[in-house]
C-alpha cells in the first residue's frame, strides 16, 4: 500500500468514465505523478506483485465505490505485506526517490552501564544538528495520513533525511542516517499496545491515555474536506474499539465519556467556528476548527479527575429529521 500527500488534483485518478479503458487496455504510467510512479518502482524493486494507491484503486467520483473502499481501509492498511510512506514529498507530482544530504556519521561507543537492569549503546555526538521529528515531514501535516501510518505492520519510510523502516515496535535508521537510532520518539505508543484487553484499571486508563494521545496528534493535521473529520480517523476508532469495547460517539467513548467531554481548544489565540457543514456534534472535538487538547492534557496541568455529581436537563429536542449519507454510511460500516 501507499501513504502520500496528494497536495494537488490527479487528472489521471480513477473514474467512472475511464475505468473500464483502465481494466481493458490498462494503465499508461507515463503521465501519472512522480510519488505514484516512484511507489511502481519500489513495489517492482521489492519483488511485489501489487500496489494499493487510493487515487487508482478508488473511483474518485463514485461515491458507492467510496462507501465500499473507505470502510475497508482498515484492512487495506493493516494487512498489508508493506507499506510505502512517501514522507517527504509535499504534493503527488514530488518524487521521493532521491538524493538525501550525505550524513555527519557521528560515532557511537558501547559504554558499560552501572545499572545490571540496563543495556544498550550510548551515542556521543558534538551538537544536537542531528535532531529529527516527525513534524518536519509533509506527510504528519496530513490528517488521512495518520492512520495510514499507524495501523501497518511494516513500513519502508522516505523521510527528508534518510530511508527507515517501522514495524509495530520500532522505527530504525537503514540508509546511512546520522545515528540509526535517532527517531522521533514523540507520537503515540504503537498499536502492539492495543493487542491485549486491559485486565486492571491502570491498564484501561493507560489505554484511554494512547487515544488521548492520537487525538491530540490528528487534530494539529489539516483535512482538505471538513466532512471527513471522523472518516478519516475512523480505522483508528474501530482498532481501539475491538479492545476498549464501549460505544464510540463521534470521537468519545462512552465509558469515559465525562472525561473525554473535557477536551478543550489547545490554543487561546483560535475562537470556534460554527461549520458551514454538519461535521459532529457539538460536544465531539471532531466539529470545531481547531487543534483540540484533552483531559490529559489537563490532568498533567495539574486537574483532578472528573466526577458526576449531579445531572439536570437543561433542553429538550424540539424537532428531528434523518437524512443519509456517506458520512453516516461510513460510520455505520466501521463501527457497527
Amino acid at each position: 500500500a501507499l501513504s502520500y500527500v496528494w497536495g494537488e488534483a490527479q487528472p489521471y485518478s480513477t473514474t467512472t468514465q475511464n475505468i473500464d479503458s483502465y481494466i481493458h487496455d490498462g494503465i499508461n504510467a507515463l503521465p501519472l505523478p512522480q510519488t505514484i510512479l516512484d511507489a511502481i518502482l519500489t513495489t517492482n524493486r521489492l519483488g511485489a506483485d501489487y500496489l494499493w494507491a487510493d487515487t487508482l484503486c478508488i473511483i474518485q467520483d463514485s461515491d458507492d465505490d467510496k462507501i465500499h473502499e473507505l470502510s475497508h481501509m482498515r484492512n487495506v492498511y493493516r494487512h498489508s505485506y508493506l507499506t510505502i510512506i512517501a514522507a517527504s514529498a509535499h504534493r503527488v507530482s514530488e518524487e521521493f526517490l532521491k538524493n538525501r544530504k550525505e550524513p555527519q556519521r557521528q560515532d557511537s561507543q558501547a559504554l558499560r552501564s552501572m545499572l545490571p537492569e540496563m543495556t544498550g549503546t550510548v551515542s556521543l555526538v558534538e551538537s544536537d544538528d542531528t535532531l529529527y521529528t516527525l513534524s518536519i515531514e509533509p506527510i504528519h501535516s496530513r490528517g488521512w495520513c495518520m492512520q495510514e501510518y499507524f495501523l501497518p505492520p511494516r513500513e519502508l519510510i522516505f523521510a527528508s533525511h534518510t530511508l527507515q523502516y517501522r514495524c509495530q515496535r520500532s522505527t530504525r535508521n537503514i540508509a546511512g542516517a546520522d545515528y540509526p537510532l535517532w527517531v522521533d520518539a514523540a507520537e503515540p505508543p504503537p498499536l502492539h499496545y492495543l493487542r491485549k484487553s486491559p485486565k486492571t484499571p491502570e491498564e484501561t486508563e493507560a489505554l484511554h491515555k494512547v487515544w488521548k494521545y492520537t487525538v491530540e496528534n490528528y487534530t494539529h493535521r489539516s483535512i482538505s474536506v471538513s466532512g471527513d473529520k471522523l472518516i478519516a480517523i475512523a480505522s483508528l476508532a474501530e482498532e481501539f474499539h475491538d479492545v476498549i469495547q464501549t460505544p464510540y460517539l463521534a470521537g468519545l467513548w462512552k465509558s469515559t465519556l465525562l472525561s473525554d467531554l473535557l477536551w478543550h481548544k489547545g490554543s487561546a489565540i483560535h475562537c470556534f467556528e460554527r461549520p458551514k457543514e454538519y461535521r459532529a456534534p457539538s460536544w465531539s472535538w471532531a466539529t470545531p476548527r481547531l487543534k483540540a487538547g484533552t483531559h490529559h492534557s489537563l490532568a498533567k496541568a495539574g486537574y483532578s479527575s472528573p466526577k458526576l455529581c449531579g445531572a439536570k436537563r437543561r433542553c429538550e429536542v424540539a424537532s428531528l429529521s434523518l437524512a443519509q449519507s456517506l458520512q453516516a454510511y461510513l460510520f455505520y460500516a466501521h463501527l457497527w
